[in-house]
Parts: C-alpha cells; sequence; structure tokens
C-alpha cells in the first residue's frame, strides 16, 4: 500500500479532496469523494468523482478496500503522459 500511495503523493497535486456521502450496509461503507488534481509530470488538471469501497471483517478491520475511478478519464491523463514522452524523443 505505502508504494501505491508513495507514487499519488508523488504525481498528483491534490488541490480537493471532499467527502461528500458515507454509505453503510451490514460490514460496508461506501465513501463518494471529490477531487481535483494537478498531474505534476505533464501539469493536466483531474477532476473526479470517486467511491471508496471499504469491507470489514467481524473485529471492525478492513478486510478489503476497492478505489472506483472514471477509468476513461485517468486513461486520457495518462495517454496525454505518453504522447508528451513520445514527442520529446
Amino acid at each position: 500500500m505505502q508504494s501505491l500511495f508513495g507514487t499519488g503523493a508523488r504525481e498528483f497535486e491534490r488541490t480537493r479532496f471532499e467527502v461528500g456521502a458515507l454509505m453503510e450496509a451490514g460490514n460496508q461503507v461506501t465513501a463518494v469523494i471529490q477531487i481535483e488534481a494537478t498531474i505534476r509530470s505533464i501539469g493536466k488538471r483531474l477532476r473526479d468523482l470517486q467511491l471508496h469501497l471499504w469491507s470489514f471483517d467481524a473485529r471492525g478491520q478492513v478486510a478489503k478496500f476497492r478505489h472506483v475511478v472514471d477509468t476513461h478519464q485517468h486513461w486520457r491523463v495518462s495517454r496525454a503522459r505518453c504522447f508528451s514522452a513520445v514527442s520529446a524523443t
């Protein structure tokens, strides 16, 4: 997990991280999150509505975590990064 969050911290300059709603059902909690960030390596802005789905075991410990994002938007941003790297060579 540290490497995942470490990469995100280096690459994304977050300007907004706002939890809009929390929903609970059984052993799961879902957080609806609005984010805005700038991708440092290419200077491109990203705005996204994300879902964080947490599942807990019988002891109340986190058993699973899912991070749901707009994959098309993230693909477009990563594609722009690939094209900028190709055009620089």
